[in-house]
This record gives C-alpha cells, sequence and structure tokens, in this order.
C-alpha cells in the first residue's frame, strides 16, 4: 500500500492510496473525512483489484488549498486523476458525499469511462422541500432542513465547530464502536480545517441528483443500503466486492 500525489489542473495536489493489482476501483471518502478511513476495507479490496482511495481536495493528506470546493469540481478532480493513471473503466465506490460526487460525475462525463457504480449510505437528495407531504420527504430519502443546513454552515463558521463534526459522526456509526476508533475518526474529519469543511457541506447537500443521473446510476450500481453495524468493518465491503464480481457473470 502507498501514499502518492497527483496535480489537478488547477494546482491542486491530491494525496491517494495505492493498493492490490487487477480491474482498477477508486474509493471516494464523504465530507470531512479521509481515504485512510477505508484502511478495513482496502486490503480486502486489494485482493481482486488496483485499489485507490482518495483524499479529496483538501481532506486527508491532500493540500488545504483555499478554491475549489464545490461538487462539480470534486468529480473533475476524479475524472482527471483517472485519466493521469489511465485506468481503464474503473468501478467508483462512494460512501455519502462520495454518491453525489459521483452523482455529478455522470452528470458532467457520462458512463462510458466507468464500469460499475457502488453507492454507499446517501439519499438521492440532502435537503428536504417545504412543500413535500410525509410521502415523499420519506421517499427522497432526505437527513437536512434549509435551515438546518443553514445552521450547521454557521456554525462552521462561527460556532462550536468541533462539537457539530462530533454530533454528526455520532449520528453515522455504530454505539458499539470504541472510543478510541472514533476519536480517530474525529482526528481524521479534523484534517480538513473547518473553514473549508463550511463551503463543502453547503454544496454537498445542496446538490441535487438529476433524473438523468438517477436512471444511469439505477442502470449500473450494485444497491448498497448502509448498515451502520458494517459500515467501517471489513465485512460490508466484502459484501460489495461480492456483487461487484457476482455483476459479471448476471
Amino acid at each position: 500500500m502507498q501514499r502518492k500525489t497527483f496535480k489537478t489542473s488547477d494546482g491542486d495536489q491530491l494525496s491517494y492510496i495505492s493498493a492490490g493489482r487487477g480491474k482498477p476501483i477508486v474509493l471516494l471518502h464523504g465530507w470531512s473525512q479521509s481515504a485512510e478511513q477505508f484502511k478495513y476495507q482496502i486490503p480486502v479490496f486489494a485482493e481482486h483489484y488496483h485499489t485507490i482511495a482518495v483524499d479529496l481536495r483538501g481532506h486527508g493528506e491532500s493540500e488545504k488549498v483555499s478554491f475549489g470546493y464545490r461538487i462539480s469540481r470534486l468529480s473533475k478532480d476524479i475524472q482527471e486523476l483517472i485519466g493521469a493513471l489511465q485506468l481503464e473503466k474503473p468501478h467508483l465506490l462512494g460512501h455519502s458525499m462520495g454518491c453525489a460526487i459521483i452523482w455529478s460525475y455522470l452528470d458532467l462525463f457520462g458512463l462510458d469511462e466507468i464500469d460499475q457504480l457502488v453507492l454507499v449510505d446517501q439519499s438521492p437528495l440532502g435537503t428536504l422541500r417545504s412543500h413535500w407531504n410525509a410521502q415523499e420527504i420519506a421517499e427522497s430519502g432526505t437527513v437536512f432542513t434549509a435551515e438546518q443546513l443553514n445552521a450547521a454552515v454557521h456554525t462552521l463558521e462561527n460556532g462550536n465547530a468541533e462539537e457539530l463534526t462530533r454530533n454528526i459522526l455520532t449520528s453515522m456509526v455504530t454505539p458499539a464502536m470504541s472510543t478510541e476508533q472514533f476519536e480517530w475518526i474525529v482526528e481524521c474529519n479534523q484534517r480538513l480545517p473547518r473553514a473549508l469543511a463550511k463551503p463543502t457541506v453547503g454544496n454537498r447537500y445542496d446538490a441535487a441528483i438529476q433524473p438523468s443521473s438517477y436512471g444511469l446510476a439505477r442502470s449500473n450500481c450494485q444497491d448498497s443500503s448502509a448498515n451502520p453495524d458494517y459500515w467501517w468493518q471489513k465485512k460490508y465491503y466484502s459484501v460489495a466486492i461480492a456483487g461487484l464480481n457476482q455483476s459479471k457473470h448476471s
């Protein structure tokens, strides 16, 4: 497993982990997280695939530039990385915001250069609309009202950003997680400066998946409704591996 770097067309240096050989799969983490948080999955994937886990712009060990934190730019970063590494029709796996980046990729670049998708723990839309009825809210899978999103952005800028980060992370993981592991996750998240976390979370939840992309994603992905008890463990992504392998024979 090696750490490498790649420079984007607008001059940002991204860090990524590369391991294994074979068919490429690119792992995209969620908001404020890092490639290192795939540490349990990378060795398992690397038994079957050339596995690339990217620290998104400003996250993890990537350069902390002050620009380019829109979802569309993050998807452009991935498109450029795929081209620079000459990855032939890679699989894409996204967790949380990583899914939003994949959907933006589909809008901008299509699926011609991508094989399979694995979408983990992300609804098609993150911010509910005030005029929706209860059924529409349930079907959308939204997690924030516009007011809650604005409050989160304000807290990241002016309030107790670490407390907000901890509250968000607590909602994402199983209660059985050890304190030591949870604190490690918090530390990984804090590598993205909170000032840079603000525009990223705002753009991430304000972006809706387009109907055309949703159709493409449904036809070309393995369903991965995340079980929080498996998210930080090898078992969950072993299921994803099985899904990718099985898709070749179905």
